[in-house]
C-alpha cells in the first residue's frame, strides 16, 4: 500500500467569527494477492493455489471544508459547507487454473461527487440545561462504469450450452448474449450505456441531532437525545457474474441503497464517591430503514438491504479507592435483529441476528502503579468477554462463534522524568482460540 496526502488548515478571526478551511487530497494505491485456500501443495510441484484472487485499486479523493463559529451568552453556533470529490480505478483478478476453473479479469471505476451544507447550536435554556440541535444536508452522485471476463473459456462455454449441468456447470440454464453481457465469455458489462441509470445513484437527505443535557448537579449529567443517520447507497463490487457459472448478479441486485438511522438514547454521567469513581449508563434504541447487510451467493458476497432494530445498554465504572490502584468494568448489553432476511434460495423469509453483534460483552481492567527506583513500578491485568456472534446474516451454524474471553498481562517500570520506559507483556495469556472471520460455501462445496 502507498499513500500520499497533503491537507491545508487555515483559521482566522474575522471579529467575533472564527473561519476555518480545510483542504486534502489523499492517493491510495493498494495491491493484495492472497493464497486464499493456503493449500499446502506449494514449492512441492504446485506452482499456483488452488484459489489467487489479486485485489488492486488507485483511489484519490479531493475534499474541502469551510466552516465559521461564533458565541454569544447563551448560544454557541457553527455552520458551514463540505465538498467530496472521490475516483477509484480498480482491477480484480482471478487465477483458479491449478482446479481448472474460471480465469477472470474485473476492471472499474466508480466516481462520487458529494455537496454538504451543515449547522449545529448549543443554547442555554437555563444555567443547568443546555440544547443542541444541528443539521446537515447532503447532495450525493455515484457512477459505476464495471466490466468482467473470463479467459478460460469455461464461462463461455456453461453459458452456452443448452444443458449446463449435464456439462458439469453449476448454472441450471444457459444465459443470452445482451448488452450488459456482448460476448460469450463476458460475465458482465455495468455502465451507463449498458444499463441505463441503473449504472447511478443520485440521493439527496437531510440528517440532523438533537440533544438535551441537564447538569443537576456538578457531580451529575443527565442526557436524552435522538438523531438520523445516513450510510450512503452504493453498487456491489468484487467478481460480479450475470451467469451463475460464478456468481449470481442479476443487473438489479448490483445497486443498493442507501442506509437510514433512527437512534434515540438516555443516559447519565457521574462522579461518585467523593470523586474517586465516574460511573456512566446509558440506554439506546436504534431503528434502521434499509440496512445494509450481506449474504454469499454462490462465490459472491452480495450487499442487499433489510429493515432491522437494535436495543441494548451500557455501564462504565472506572474507580481510584486508593492511591495507585485503578479499576475499570465495562458491559454492554444488546439485541440486534435484521427483519424478514431471504434464504440464499429466496424462497422464505425470516429474522435473523445482526452479524457481529455479541448478546452479552465485558471488558475489565485493574492496574496498579506505586514508586520504586527513582521512577515507577506498575503491573496491569485486563481481558475482555463477548457472547456469541454470527458472521452471517443467514446464522447458519458454520458462520457462529462461541463467546470467548481473552485475558492479558503487563508489567512495567517508567523512569521518572518520564523520558523511557521498560514493560513486557503477555497477550493472550490462556491462548484461547476463536474465529475471527467465515465464509460460508457449504452450499455449494
Amino acid at each position: 500500500v502507498t499513500n500520499r496526502s497533503l491537507q491545508a488548515n487555515v483559521t482566522w478571526a474575522i471579529g467575533e467569527l472564527d473561519f476555518t478551511s480545510i483542504t486534502a487530497y489523499t492517493g491510495v494505491e493498494r495491491l493484495q494477492q492472497e493464497d486464499a485456500d493456503m493449500n499446502p501443495f506449494l514449492g512441492s510441484g504446485q506452482d499456483l493455489s488452488f484459489i489467487a484472487p489479486t485485489f488492486a485499486a488507485d483511489t484519490d479523493t479531493i475534499s474541502q471544508e469551510f466552516r465559521v463559529a461564533g458565541e454569544m451568552e447563551r448560544l454557541r453556533w457553527l455552520a458551514g459547507a463540505y465538498y467530496f470529490d472521490n475516483e477509484v480505478n480498480g482491477n480484480y483478478t482471478l487465477n483458479t487454473d491449478a482446479i481448472g476453473f474460471v480465469r477472470m479479469d474485473a476492471r472499474y471505476t466508480q466516481q462520487t461527487d458529494s455537496i454538504d451544507l451543515f449547522g449545529q447550536v448549543e443554547y442555554d435554556l437555563a444555567d443547568r440545561l443546555t440544547l443542541i440541535a444541528g443539521l446537515r444536508w447532503t447532495s450525493e452522485d455515484k457512477e459505476l462504469d464495471f466490466r468482467n471476463v473470463d479467459s478460460s473459456g469455461i464461462t463461455a462455454f456453461c453459458s452456452t450450452e443448452p444443458d449446463p449441468q449435464a456439462g458439469g456447470c453449476f448454472n441450471p440454464a444457459p444465459t443470452p448474449l445482451s448488452p450488459y453481457r456482448p460476448t460469450p465469455d463476458t460475465m458482465i458489462l455495468f455502465n451507463t450505456s449498458t444499463v441505463g441509470g441503473v449504472a447511478e445513484q443520485d440521493d439527496s437527505y437531510v440528517t440532523g441531532r438533537l440533544q438535551l443535557n441537564w447538569s443537576v448537579t456538578d457531580d451529575l449529567l443527565l442526557y436524552g437525545s435522538y438523531s438520523r443517520g445516513k450510510k450512503s447507497a452504493g453498487f456491489n463490487n468484487g467478481f460480479l457474474d450475470t451467469t451463475q457459472v460464478f456468481g449470481n448478479n442479476p443487473i438489479e441486485s448490483i445497486p443498493f441503497d442507501s442506509e437510514t438511522l433512527d437512534a434515540y438514547e438516555v443516559g447519565l454521567k457521574s462522579t461518585v464517591l467523593s470523586d474517586t469513581t465516574r460511573l456512566n449508563a446509558s440506554l439506546f434504541y436504534y431503528d434502521y430503514q434499509d440496512f445494509q447487510t450481506f449474504q454469499w451467493l454462490i462465490l459472491n458476497q452480495v450487499i442487499f438491504n433489510a429493515d432491522a432494530e437494535v436495543y441494548g445498554g451500557e455501564l462504565e465504572i472506572e474507580t481510584r479507592p486508593i492511591d495507585g490502584l485503578t479499576l475499570q468494568l465495562g458491559v454492554g448489553a444488546m439485541d440486534a435483529t435484521a427483519k424478514d432476511i431471504p434464504t440464499v434460495t429466496g424462497d422464505t423469509v425470516r429474522d435473523r441476528e445482526m452479524v457481529g453483534a455479541p448478546e452479552l460483552s465485558v471488558s475489565a481492567l485493574a492496574r496498579y502503579e506505586w514508586p520504586a527506583f527513582g521512577g515507577t513500578l506498575g503491573v496491569q491485568g485486563w481481558g475482555s468477554f463477548q457472547d456469541e456472534i454470527w458472521y452471517d446474516i443467514q446464522n447458519h451454524p458454520i458462520s457462529s462463534e462461541d463467546g470467548y474471553t481473552v485475558v492479558n498481562f503487563r508489567g512495567s517500570y517508567t523512569a521518572g522524568d518520564g523520558a523511557w520506559e521498560v514493560y513486557a507483556f503477555v497477550n493472550y495469556a490462556f491462548e484461547e482460540e476463536y474465529k475471527v472471520y467465515t465464509f460460508d460455501f457449504s452450499s455449494l462445496f
